[in-house]
């Protein structure tokens, strides 16, 4: 089943940014015919606020996430899969989310920090589980806030 996944840094180009936005919304289910590029994720990106990061398999953008530093940690601001890879067996989303917490080093320089905590924020009873899983802890229930030491 392991197919050829690799990952990368998305330039925040304006068709990547189309790409990435296009990808998010089908990840959440969301019918959209014209990406907003004065969004608040796509002016996040554009402005160097975020960094997004993509898994590809065989070259095609099937994962990615926006990464950010928010409350002086490495914060993972959207995690989403293409809708018909969610269930596939192929775990993209956790496999970005290790990749982007072994590879901090990357987002450090990018932004002059150090990391020693990972942040993220659930969206459901399954996301949760999920982060769970791969040991982070709720620490804010009413936003949805969970961290774990990295």
């Amino acid at each position: 089943m392991e197919k050829n996944i690799t990952y990368e840094i998305i330039d925040p180009k304006e068709e990547n940014i189309i790409l990435l936005e296009n990808l998010r919304f089908d990840a959440y289910g969301i019918s959209t015919e014209r990406i907003d590029l004065n969004s608040f994720y796509a002016t996040s990106l554009k402005t160097g606020k975020d960094i997004a990061f993509g898994c590809f398999i065989n070259g095609e953008l099937l994962a990615a996430c926006y990464v950010t530093n928010t409350y002086d940690s490495l914060f993972i601001d959207q995690l989403f899969v293409k809708k018909s890879y969610q269930e596939s067996g192929f775990q993209l989303g956790r496999k970005l989310l290790a990749y982007i917490n072994l590879n901090k080093k990357i987002i450090e320089e990018y932004f002059g920090l150090n990391f020693t905590i990972s942040r993220l924020e659930y969206n459901s009873i399954k996301s949760k589980s999920l982060y769970e899983k791969l040991g982070y802890r709720e620490t804010n229930s009413s936003l949805g806030i969970m961290k774990k030491a990295i």
